[in-house]
């Protein structure tokens, strides 16, 4: 019965942190991609 109890109290710690990292290396990994068409835009009209 313990069991249980440990399981359903890891996933309900586990799951929002794992969610949470997710979405931080989600977002890195968008800003990364965002930024680098913004930054050559920016190049591009400094060189204009």
């Amino acid at each position: 019965m313990m069991g249980i109890w440990i399981l359903s109290f890891l996933m309900f710690i586990m799951v929002p942190a794992i969610i949470s990292i997710l979405i931080f290396i989600g977002e890195q990994v968008l800003g990364h991609i965002l930024l680098k068409p913004t930054l050559l835009l920016a190049g591009q009209w400094a060189i204009l």
